[in-house]
Formats: C-alpha cells, structure tokens, sequence
C-alpha cells in the first residue's frame, strides 16, 4: 500500500483531531501530522508546513524508474 499522510488541523472546530488520527490509524502505512492552531481552513501561515510534510511524504517512497513516469504521463 502506498505510504498515505493525513494532515489535520489540532484546533478543527468541525473535524477532531481524533478523526485524524483515526484515519492514519485505519490506512495501511499512514501516518499522522497534527498542525498547530490550525482549524478547519488552509491557512497561508500553514502553507510551509504542509509544503514540507508532502515533500517528506513523497520521499518517503522512491520513484523506480523514469521511464514509468514517462509512459505513466503520455498513457
């Protein structure tokens, strides 16, 4: 199973955080990243933190090859 990264806002006044971390725990290979003062919104102040927590995420998994990229793109 793909690695799976569930962002969430620790102050979410709609969603818990719990239901992050439910998510993450329910997901094979999730994984959980609370974001402080973050609610329900993408705020711009967030952008870098969720920026770095992607990039990290995707390198989680490396790519195999390039040319399964490119034959991926042109399918």
């Amino acid at each position: 199973a793909c690695p799976t990264l569930a962002l969430h806002g620790e102050d979410d006044p709609l969603i818990p955080w719990v239901a992050g971390e439910a998510t993450a725990r329910d997901v094979q290979n999730g994984r959980l990243q609370l974001v402080p003062g973050l609610g329900h919104d993408l705020a711009e102040g967030a952008w870098p933190i969720f920026v770095d927590a992607i990039c990290s995420q995707v390198h989680l998994r490396p790519l195999t090859s390039t040319a399964s990229i490119h034959s991926s793109i042109a399918a």
